[in-house]
């Protein structure tokens, strides 16, 4: 995606020829209520990102906020950005062959288990990042490994005894590594409760809500 674009004009399309000074688009401000850039921090960035789900409008209008979704399913919130300079780079280098091969030699930042019937569309949209085979009975829920910037990097699918010692509980930190989290601070994926455990923080909590649209 080219974030932050207000328009793109009408004869631009794949395989157009573009010339130097040509105006093709009209930059904008993404005010999602999470990314409000300031008008003198205006600016276009190119991204590769994973889509959490196709079904963050419906999500999304369940939510407490004043800010309406302009952007259907490309909201910011529904994104979860690839470190595209990093995977170009060790490309280069020899150290992966591919983007499957990138996803999976992300160092963990949390384990996660999740207590779900459901099957989320980003497995059926993104099946290589399943980590391992699923199981052929019912699925009740899954463990997913997440990278410090709460990309979730592989999945794997959990048996009724793995989730029976969960209780009520909808998910549970299995994992964490505080060296990683401690890289992307900001991206608040694990804190802990009063009891001092390590649970979901707030945006970790949030990526799983919009994945299996709790």
């Amino acid at each position: 995606v080219y974030s932050h674009l207000r328009s793109v004009t009408s004869e631009l399309m794949v395989g157009a020829t573009v010339e130097e000074g040509q105006v093709i688009a009209t930059l904008g401000r993404s005010r999602s209520g999470v990314y409000n850039l300031p008008k003198t921090h205006a600016h276009l960035h190119f991204e590769m990102a994973l889509r959490l789900s196709d079904s963050f409008p419906q999500w999304y209008s369940r939510q407490e906020t004043s800010s309406p979704n302009h952007n259907g399913v490309w909201n910011p919130r529904n994104l979860l950005a690839v470190d595209f300079l990093d995977l170009v780079e060790r490309r280069k280098e020899g150290e992966v062959d591919t983007v499957q091969h990138y996803f999976f030699m992300e160092p963990i930042a949390v384990s996660l288990k999740v207590q779900s019937l459901n099957k989320p569309d980003f497995i059926r949209r993104y099946p290589d990042l399943i980590g391992e085979s699923p199981n052929h009975g019912e699925i009740y829920g899954w463990q997913i490994n997440f990278n410090a910037y709460g990309l979730p990097s592989a999945w794997r699918t959990l048996t009724k005894s793995e989730v029976v010692t969960m209780g009520p509980n909808t998910t549970e930190v299995v994992y964490h590594d505080p060296e990683e989290l401690a890289n992307y601070p900001c991206h608040e994926l694990v804190e802990a409760n009063w009891q001092g455990k390590v649970v979901p923080g707030p945006r970790l909590h949030e990526i799983v809500s919009i994945l299996f649209d709790l």
